[in-house]
């Protein structure tokens, strides 16, 4: 089995303040390195989607060109 990894940029910022002190909202956008997919995002939730999305389409793309059995 051969392993692979991917390379990202992540970037984050401050939205808005809450009027009531509290933590910004922040905003954000992953880009996968070197083929440019991007994903912009507003909260943690959609940061993971995000990550899922772009890591399971590296999975089928491997799965469609290569020989690999991933079932158990």
């Amino acid at each position: 089995m051969t392993e692979s990894s991917r390379l990202f940029t992540l970037r984050l910022w401050p939205a808005a303040e809450t009027d009531d002190g509290g933590a910004p909202q922040w905003r954000g956008k992953i880009q996968s390195l070197p083929d440019g997919e991007a994903y912009n995002f507003g909260d943690w939730l959609d940061l993971i989607r995000a990550l899922e999305a772009m890591l399971s389409s590296d999975l089928m793309e491997k799965a469609s060109t290569d020989d690999t059995d991933f079932s158990d």
